[in-house]
């Protein structure tokens, strides 16, 4: 969903999904929450929003087993707190 809202590579994995006829799009709330997190970290709540907003709009229903709220509230802190490097193993 990312590649697809940044015209990235695998884009066209997305559209042929969405465009095939009868096709159904469904997403996991982990990854909308991805989704949230990182256009929370770029540009804040509005920014987030309509990322997740573009997506549905698109036709991909959120598979909503989680709270849409906690998914958000996680995204949001996620967001908000700076990016950091893996830890090497040892």
């Amino acid at each position: 969903m990312v590649a697809f809202l940044n015209n990235e590579q695998g884009v066209e994995v997305v559209e042929n999904v969405l465009t095939e006829p009868g096709s159904t799009c469904y997403a996991h709330a982990y990854n909308f929450c991805e989704v949230y997190y990182l256009y929370f970290r770029q540009g804040g709540a509005p920014l987030a929003e309509n990322a997740v907003e573009d997506l549905l709009d698109l036709g991909i229903l959120l598979n909503e087993d989680l709270d849409t709220a906690l998914w958000k509230d996680a995204g949001a802190i996620k967001g908000s707190t700076p990016s950091r490097s893996p830890m090497p193993f040892a």
